[in-house]
């Protein structure tokens, strides 16, 4: 049995058609979750209870990127122009994937610069729809 391999040559992520690889040096350099809880439970003082299903959860999505790249200078495009996008991420050899649509970058993180500790450019993407499998 082969040992999966998540490791960034084997991750592909595209954002409005373009893949992204040139990762910043965070660990991870890649990552997305839902937003909110798919489930919520709410118990009242006398000891009862309600609970409510989301038909939503929404996805966040965060990218670390070389900072001045030019995958990162796509990605300030996009998100200076309020741009709507569709991704999608693939890790080659497990099939682990996703799709997600509806979305904008809703911030970039802290730029840092002039110093030992460079950071990484990072922009958070938020999805109103995604799927994971």
């Amino acid at each position: 049995m082969a040992l999966p391999n998540f490791s960034t040559e084997n991750s592909v992520l595209v954002i409005n058609g373009r893949v992204i690889q040139d990762w910043g040096n965070t660990d991870p350099p890649y990552s997305h979750e839902q937003i909110d809880d798919k489930e919520v439970l709410r118990r009242g003082m006398g000891g009862a209870a309600v609970r409510y299903r989301r038909v939503n959860e929404g996805w966040r999505m965060t990218v670390n990127l070389n900072p001045g790249s030019n995958d990162s200078i796509f990605l300030q495009g996009l998100y200076n122009m309020g741009a709507v996008i569709l991704s999608s991420y693939t890790t080659v050899g497990t099939l682990e994937k996703a799709v997600f649509s509806e979305d904008v970058i809703t911030r970039c993180k802290p730029i840092n610069r002039a110093g030992p500790a460079l950071g990484d450019d990072v922009f958070v993407i938020e999805y109103n729809i995604g799927a994971q499998t």
